[in-house]
């Protein structure tokens, strides 16, 4: 991993920008259109969050506990000015987290070899991505991005102090948290015969901190509820992912079957997305460090086992190895304005489609 490079904040700034203007743009048509209106942008997803900010978890709703509570307590703390409501904080937090999202995997790119090109290609990736649409949203997506990817960037440079505060942040903000432990191992791993007992502790703290800060989560719910592992199971609620861990070549094909006739058209889409992500898991085996590949591909299957690929696009997504390897297949500039026109559409098309209650981001 080389010392990265002077960063330009203008493709973070613009894409950052680009990206409101068409979220927003599609909440105004919700709008125009008298389309049922789920809360907008604290809609979804971020009414959990922020009903989490403003009186925690309640006993009588379990199924609030499935959504972990870093974003909630930031967006608590930053409530706490005066004429700031949760809602706005929570926005706030989000909208900030996701500047730093780019900015974060812009330095990232830079460190691991790709010219500025790609690194920037990579931001409006990132930013105006179909799923993007949540980092616009009081979702916590941005917040743990970040994390993830200041988390991925501090093993590179084995700074085993910093990855190991950062993974236990996002152990606290989001499931899918679990698979850095092994994202961590690969990197721990390299050189390890080489270092002494001190250094040993510090790359295993790095290791275990994610799951340590999914075990705290874990260790207040078992005192609330008695349910330790509730975040979990409460997964298997058919209005969730239908189960926690299920086959995904079974529902695939009964996605694809309902698809073709015509009863599950939107089902269809998560399949191709599904395909879509398998392309470039090959591609990131390829072309980046097996600590990227890891991540990708956990991720992805931990997106690929819900009981309908449930969100399979936004989970999938999380994963920033697709986005960097995307920037690298879109070396062509008539390639890259393609894939963004297409991306950005589709952008505006799911939000809209958020927004109107039709998609479940």
């Amino acid at each position: 991993m080389t010392a990265p490079r002077r960063t330009s904040v203008s493709d973070v700034l613009a894409s950052w920008s680009a990206a409101r203007v068409a979220v927003l743009g599609a909440l105004g048509l919700a709008s125009f259109l008298a389309l049922p209106n789920r809360q907008g942008l604290l809609g979804w997803d971020a009414l959990y969050y922020a009903s989490i900010a403003d009186i925690g978890y309640p006993l009588d709703t379990p199924n609030v506990t499935r959504f972990f509570p870093l974003v909630a307590l930031i967006a608590r703390a930053v409530s706490v000015a005066p004429g700031v409501s949760t809602g706005v904080a929570l926005l706030l937090v989000a909208n900030v987290g996701a500047l730093v999202y780019a900015w974060l995997l812009q330095r990232l790119a830079l460190a691991e070899g790709l010219d500025e090109g790609a690194a920037g290609r990579a931001v409006w990736l990132l930013t105006l991505a179909p799923p993007a649409f949540v980092l616009v949203m009081g979702y916590a997506e941005s917040v743990y991005g970040a994390l993830t990817v200041g988390f991925l960037a501090a093993l590179r440079r084995r700074a085993w102090g910093q990855a190991a505060v950062l993974g236990l942040l996002a152990g606290t903000c989001r499931p899918l948290a679990v698979v850095l432990v092994a994202v961590a191992m690969v990197e721990v791993g390299r050189g390890l015969r080489d270092t002494g007992a001190r250094e040993v502790l510090v790359r295993l703290a790095a290791v275990l901190a994610p799951a340590v800060g999914t075990g705290a989560y874990l260790a207040y719910i078992g005192v609330r509820t008695g349910q330790p592992f509730l975040p979990f199971t409460v997964q298997s609620d058919a209005d969730f992912r239908g189960q926690i861990v299920g086959n995904p070549f079974s529902v695939a094909y009964r996605l694809v079957v309902g698809a073709l006739d015509g009863n599950s058209i939107g089902s269809g889409l998560h399949v191709v997305w599904l395909l879509v992500y398998l392309v470039l898991l090959v591609v990131v085996a390829r072309r980046l460090p097996a600590s990227y590949t890891v991540l990708a591909a956990l991720t992805l299957v931990l997106a690929a086992t819900s009981g309908g690929l449930n969100s399979l696009e936004r989970y999938a997504w999380s994963a920033f190895p697709f986005t960097l390897v995307l920037a690298q297949l879109t070396t062509r500039p008539w390639a890259f304005r393609l894939v963004l026109t297409v991306s950005t559409a589709g952008l505006v098309g799911y939000a809209l489609l958020a927004f109107a209650g039709r998609f479940v981001p």
